[in-house]
Parts: structure tokens; sequence; C-alpha cells
């Protein structure tokens, strides 16, 4: 039972690794403090996951640092086209979109970020997971216990409470019965600078695009094509 008590407290000091490298990133862009992620707390738990699975599975093949990368790559972009497919199916919008960029699969990975993924996997397994490990190793049986059931519960209850932000927002979404698509986009953003739990999603995604504007745009490309033949 305490290894899977180290390996949730592992996954909570990746997650927050991730929100960092996430708000980091998006400073140049935004100019402020955005807080990332579909979750209110400072981690973001698709990083967790991703920095777990290499720890888990992928550990083995340190000895190969050329066929671990592509492994890593593999992984990650596998974890965020899932994530993507699942969001946007409980949620009614596509939260990123790389349609734009060059080797992307259905918009939801890109070549760009898969080798960054890779990267920062490498950097992470090489240099940063020894010392995660030595520090989860260092506390006592007792300590590890109390975090990782006190972390838990935060974590837990910061799921619940987004989860019904995230309906909230989806339900604000089909309210809108408009049928062009900059109207449909403006008056969803109205509906959620409204709400301070909303708004702080529309935040962290600000390229979120509804489905009802993926699926209007898809039915014009079709009739347009359809009516050049």
């Amino acid at each position: 039972m305490i290894e899977l008590e180290k390996l949730f407290l592992a996954f909570m000091i990746y997650s927050v690794f991730g929100w960092i490298m996430e708000v980091i990133a998006t400073f140049p862009d935004t100019k402020r403090f955005v807080n990332r992620g579909f979750l209110i707390g400072p981690y973001c738990p698709i990083y967790g996951f991703g920095f777990l699975g290499i720890t888990i599975f992928l550990k083995k093949y340190m000895a190969h640092p050329i066929g671990l990368f592509f492994l890593i790559v593999f992984m990650c972009s596998a974890i965020e086209y899932i994530t993507s497919f699942v969001m946007e199916k409980l949620f009614k919008a596509r939260w990123w979109d790389y349609s734009g960029r060059m080797l992307n699969i259905d918009g939801r990975v890109c070549l760009t970020n898969s080798l960054a993924f890779g990267i920062i996997g490498i950097i992470g397994l090489y240099y940063i997971n020894p010392y995660v490990e030595k520090l989860i190793n260092s506390f006592s049986i007792p300590l590890i216990k109390f975090l990782s059931i006190f972390l838990m519960l935060i974590f837990i209850t910061d799921i619940i409470i987004s989860f019904n932000i995230m309906n909230k927002f989806k339900n604000k979404i089909k309210l809108v019965n408009k049928d062009n698509t900059a109207e449909i986009k403006d008056k969803i953003d109205e509906l959620i600078s409204n709400n301070v739990l909303t708004r702080r999603i529309k935040n962290a995604f600000p390229n979120y695009n509804p489905i009802i504007i993926t699926q209007i745009k898809r039915i014009k490309r079709r009739f347009k094509s359809k009516k050049n033949i």
C-alpha cells in the first residue's frame, strides 16, 4: 500500500511541475498569470499521468536514450490525444486545436508538441525523477500516509468542484441559438464571462472552440464541396 501512496505523491509533484511549465510557457503571450488546466489547484494531472507512465513503464529503457525518446513521444501524444477526445465528448468543446500546425492528428496532437514532450520526458526521467524519488523516500511512513490522504482529499474535492464548473460551461453553450460561428463564440464568451468560475476556464483555455462551431464549419465545407461538383 505504501508504494501506491508514494506513486500518488509522485503524481502530485509531477502535476505541479506540469502546471508551472504551462504557466511559464503561456506568460509571454498573456503577459499575466493564468491558472492553467481544468482544475482549480496548481496542478495539471495530464502531466502527472504522463510522467508517472514514463517512470513506471519506460524507466527500464534508460540504457537506450534514443529509443526511449520516441517511446516517450508516443506515450505522451497518446495521453494528450485521449484527453482531448474525452474532454470534448464530455463538455462539448475543443479545448486546444493544433489544426494549423505541421503534422497534426485531428488537431489534437502535433509534431512540435510531441517532440517537446519527448525532450521534457527525457530530462524528467534522467535528471528530475531521481530527486523526486529520493525526496519521497526520505519521508517517514506516517508522513507519507498523512500527505497522500490529505492531498487525495484536496484532489478529489477539486475534481468534483471543477466537474460542476465544466458542466455549467457546457450548459451555457447549449443556451446559444445562433447560425453564425462568430456570433456563437461571442455569445458564449458573454455568458461565460458573467460567472467567475466559468471565466477561469475561458482564461485557462483562451483558444477553446465549442463543438457546435466545429460542426457548422464542417457542414458548410461539405455543402461548398458538393456545390462545386
